[in-house]
């Protein structure tokens, strides 16, 4: 939907920038900027996983698309970027062609258009790449340039080394910058899908297992015990079903991660009654049945998720636990927990704060934060699962 700007009397403006500001509370929203410590628990347990990731193969396609763009010539680096976008455009319409499901291929509602997505395979997986060992350069598009003047001065064609594990590296001389599988079996050009091989899956399991970065983790322990996820729904669910088996350390991390999680849903709870302007009774109700059957429960746990985590962070870690004993100490009248959450919102809003502001109408169907952090789990959930189904494959 677009929305056009005409001129309006101040009233009607007011009306329209409420509009607006309906129109933007949907998405990830952080009003109260407790997600470096979200994000610092997911990346603990699913390093190189972003919530923007849809597809396992991609981890497989996009090093073969860059060994491709190596064969291009370039005048300039500036040339490289939009080759890389003409390769991810054309990788977009044949996955969407072989695929049998369609959902989750980046691009794929701009196929046949000039125009591509802000947000293209290589910005959403390049991280992912490289923590999991198969980029191995920090300078992407610099590398494929270089790689390109080497290739094309040499009229004797490069070959690819294959290591003893069947990937190849694939030097382009001395440019060794990314890792593919060998032995495809088949053309990735023409009739790669989102559907892994057995060798694709192999290959994943084998660096995500064997990265550095990943050693210890969630991601790691999971893959390498088969678990089976399917049962699983949420985050929380796998906790308290699993969370007895992992090793110690391990245990520590996931299940503090969901405490935090715990807490956070408490504080939007009273974000939310706070910004209804105190009106919003099932609000108040919900945060009251939170703190008896929640807080009152975990409080020594919920203090315990955020009080010796190292992040650079100077505000939520204090914030949080301020918050805390803001609750242990309320007595029931929350009033000075009201205040941090105010202050904390103005703090990480300014302007754009919401409670006590006329630019922002509270929707009780649409309130902030309606739900429980899950740290990536869908998408974890997602990738492994097509991760073990390609094991099953030929």
């Amino acid at each position: 939907m677009k929305l056009g700007y005409i001129h309006f009397d101040r009233s009607e403006q007011k009306k329209y920038m409420a509009v607006i500001n309906r129109l933007s509370l949907g998405g990830a929203i952080d009003e109260l900027g407790v997600g470096r410590i979200r994000d610092h628990y997911s990346d603990a347990m699913f390093p190189g996983v972003s919530s923007l990731h849809q597809h396992a193969k991609y981890f497989v396609l996009l090093p073969l698309l860059y060994k491709k763009a190596i064969t291009y010539k370039y005048n300039r680096l500036q040339d490289v970027r939009p080759q890389i976008v003409r390769l991810e455009k054309d990788l977009t319409e044949v996955l969407y062609n072989n695929s049998k499901t369609k959902t989750g291929i980046t691009g794929s509602e701009f196929i046949g258009k000039k125009d591509y997505v802000r947000y293209d395979p290589t910005y959403i997986y390049a991280t992912g790449l490289s923590k999991f060992g198969i980029l191995l350069c920090d300078s992407l598009e610099e590398m494929i340039y270089a790689a390109s003047k080497k290739f094309h001065d040499r009229p004797v064609k490069l070959h690819a080394t294959d290591d003893e594990d069947g990937d190849s590296t694939d030097l382009y001389n001395d440019y060794q910058f990314c890792i593919t599988p060998t032995d495809l079996g088949y053309n990735w050009e023409k009739d790669s899908s989102l559907e892994l091989k057995k060798g694709e899956a192999e290959f994943l399991i084998k660096h995500i297992t064997g990265s550095k970065v990943c050693q210890g983790s969630l991601l790691v322990h999971i893959i390498n015990n088969r678990i089976d996820l399917n049962d699983t729904q949420t985050f929380e669910s796998f906790i308290e079903k699993y969370a007895a088996e992992l090793p110690k350390g391990l245990a520590i991390t996931t299940t503090n991660a969901m405490y935090f999680a715990k807490l956070v849903d408490g504080l939007f709870l009273r974000y939310n009654y706070l910004f209804s302007g105190k009106t919003d009774e099932k609000k108040l109700e919900e945060f009251n049945n939170w703190v008896e059957s929640e807080f009152n429960r975990y409080m020594a746990e919920m203090y315990a998720s955020v009080r010796d985590l190292k992040i650079n962070d100077n505000a939520s870690i204090p914030f949080c636990l301020q918050a805390i004993q803001a609750i242990r100490n309320s007595d029931e009248d929350y009033s000075h927990l009201d205040d941090l959450i105010i202050r904390r919102e103005r703090l990480i809003k300014r302007t754009r704060s919401k409670i006590g502001s006329d630019a922002y109408e509270y929707r009780p169907e649409f309130p902030i934060h309606n739900y429980t952090i899950q740290f990536r789990w869908e998408t974890v959930r997602t990738l492994i699962g097509e991760i073990y189904k390609g094991l099953e494959n030929g």
